[in-house]
């Protein structure tokens, strides 16, 4: 019978990273179901939006080099519709994953480390959707910001801004007392914090092009299988 992991408890980078895997290993079922649950029609939409944006560009490329597109390459053609529909989903699928796991860890807790069930699962995620979806549009931009000033300040605000979350769903903060909340947990633990993120996001980065890899192939298809002039 393995041991489950009790959240509240220091730890170094090492064993950081090791309950994380520990975690996930040990719940993986129940976190999948929820993820498929809580998110999918986001990742669906997403992928859709994607795949019809692509094939979007490949027919207008293949146009203008066969000469029958007047109209050039212009940004409102490319543009569309199709691409502000892949971004609401991407936010959308950001924001629902951000809160469907946070939610699960969150009942996990409050039931002192047993798996939660969905309709659980479910009471955190429908009150806290739209405010993690609204504060992360507000966050990215404040990012976006920081990388701007010569990449610095972007780093340097990553680690404060990726636990935003975590505290306004553990403990129903509000966006300001959220992030400041951040600025008190992480000031002595920032290298520390900063590492262990990096290597998460590296671990979600490649779990995320498993999932983005069939979109690229179908558009790799429509580009390589197009008629040439």
């Amino acid at each position: 019978m393995f041991s489950k992991i009790e959240f509240k408890k220091r730890r170094d980078f090492g064993q950081v990273i090791n309950d994380t895997f520990t975690f996930v290993r040990q719940n993986f079922k129940p976190l999948i179901k929820n993820y498929f649950i809580f998110c999918g029609v986001f990742v669906l939409g997403g992928m859709l939006s994607m795949l019809l944006q692509q094939y979007k560009a490949v027919n207008i490329i293949n146009n203008i080099g066969l000469g029958t597109n007047p109209g050039g390459f212009g940004l409102g053609a490319l543009y569309g519709i199709e691409y502000f529909l892949a971004i609401a989903f991407s936010l959308g699928g950001y924001a629902s994953t951000t809160v469907a796991t946070l939610s699960y860890i969150a009942v996990y807790v409050q039931k002192g480390n047993e798996t939660p069930t969905t309709d659980e699962v479910w009471g955190y995620f429908k009150h806290y959707f739209l405010r993690v979806f609204g504060s992360s549009i507000l966050l990215i931009l404040l990012l976006l910001v920081g990388f701007l000033f010569c990449l610095v300040p972007g780093f340097w605000l990553f680690p404060f801004i990726a636990m935003v979350f975590p505290i306004m769903v553990i403990e129903n903060g509000t966006l300001g007392y959220s992030f400041g909340r951040s600025f008190k947990i992480i000031k002595d633990n920032f290298w520390l914090t900063f590492g262990t993120l990096i290597i998460i996001w590296i671990i979600v980065y490649a779990c995320m092009s498993i999932v983005v890899l069939p979109t690229t192939l179908f558009s790799m298809i429509g580009m390589f299988s197009s008629k040439k002039p």
